[in-house]
């Protein structure tokens, strides 16, 4: 096979590449379907076992969470790591820990104060993902600087023009 001049400068083909984060949302969405779907509470049980050490870790991720609004808030703090690393794993806990929690508990209610638990939790993570979805809207994405009005004035004009074409 010859090689011309022609092939040596041309750029390699590239390859569509996901993102880390599409990867994780769609195993959580699989996690979800599996949990609601099959029989698990044949193999877990939330008071021994496999299912205790769900509830104590996705509790314990749901603790470690809170550490983000401390390290946020306190300037001291600074040595444990760049706000970033601590808003990626924030978020990414966050939603572990409800699913290791839902895990726990088969997908299925129970007495009144877990109950009132489960459902704050899920309140909680669901406003989050709300939230970050908002906040992508404001911001120019995930980490991004705030847009300005007149950016958001621009993008929605854009918006009624395609609507009305």
């Amino acid at each position: 096979m010859a090689t011309t001049a022609e092939s040596l400068t041309a750029p390699p083909a590239r390859r569509l590449r996901l993102p880390a984060s599409f990867w994780f949302g769609v195993t959580i969405v699989a996690l979800l379907y599996f949990g609601t779907h099959f029989p698990i509470a044949h193999y877990i049980s939330p008071q021994r076992g496999l299912g205790y050490a769900l509830g104590i870790i996705g509790g314990s991720m749901m603790l470690v969470l809170l550490l983000y609004p401390l390290r946020k808030r306190f300037r001291w703090l600074a040595f444990m790591g760049k706000m970033q690393l601590w808003f990626r794993a924030h978020m990414v806990l966050g939603i572990l820990g409800p699913v290791l929690i839902l895990f726990h508990s088969n997908f299925k209610t129970g007495a009144t104060n877990s109950n009132v638990a489960l459902g704050c939790m899920l309140l909680v993570s669901g406003s989050g993902l709300f939230g970050r979805y908002f906040y992508t809207k404001i911001h120019h994405g995930l980490y991004g600087n705030r847009a300005t009005l007149n950016e958001l004035r621009t993008a929605a004009e854009r918006l009624q023009n395609q609507a009305t074409t």
